[in-house]
């Protein structure tokens, strides 16, 4: 993976804890993701709200498979959250969402924890390591240099069933969990 990664991921936790430490828990998510949307464009990120990340299923492509909360360039992708707790569904939600969109890194961010390092997340998308098929999986980059411009097409697996992504939790090194897919 590509250090520039983490080193946005410091710089959007670094933000995410300055907002929790000033408010607390309690806002709704859109406030958080507007505020770390804010915060970040103040460290000269280009943040896009709302990013639509386009999908292939049955032959068909649809322009709106889901929506980023965040899409921070080169691509790292963050789900701001206001929950008591996260459930797994969320984990396996960004997992899809990375593998989805090809990109290697997802940050989680539950805004609604007390202590907000209990409310961090890091998942990895490692779609090939294990050399276990994930789908039929191509790629549609629309033209251009720019690799925000570039759209994933995820094809869904159609006669197998997909196999489920392994999760390691590791420690991360505010405290919060790190998810490894395959």
């Amino acid at each position: 993976m590509n250090p520039i990664y983490d080193e946005i991921a410091t710089v959007v936790i670094d933000c995410a804890i300055k907002i929790h430490r000033a408010l607390g828990p309690g806002l709704y998510g859109s406030v958080y993701e507007t505020l770390l949307a804010q915060e970040l464009q103040k460290k000269g990120l280009k943040v896009e709200r709302q990013r639509p990340i386009p999908i292939l299923y049955d032959g068909k492509s649809f322009d709106e498979g889901f929506r980023a909360d965040l899409w921070i360039d080169p691509g790292l992708i963050v789900e701001v959250k206001s929950l008591e707790m996260l459930e797994p569904i969320d984990l396996r939600q960004m997992l899809t969402y990375l593998r989805v969109s090809d990109q290697p890194l997802g940050l989680i961010i539950n805004f609604g924890e007390e202590l907000l390092k209990t409310g961090l997340r890091r998942v990895i998308n490692n779609p090939r390591k294990s050399g276990v098929p994930q789908g039929d999986q191509k790629t549609d980059l629309t033209k251009g240099s720019d690799p925000t411009a570039g759209k994933k097409q995820f094809t869904a697996p159609t006669q197998s069933k997909p196999s489920r992504p392994a999760v390691a939790p590791e420690k991360f090194a505010t405290g919060g969990k790190e998810i490894r897919g395959f």
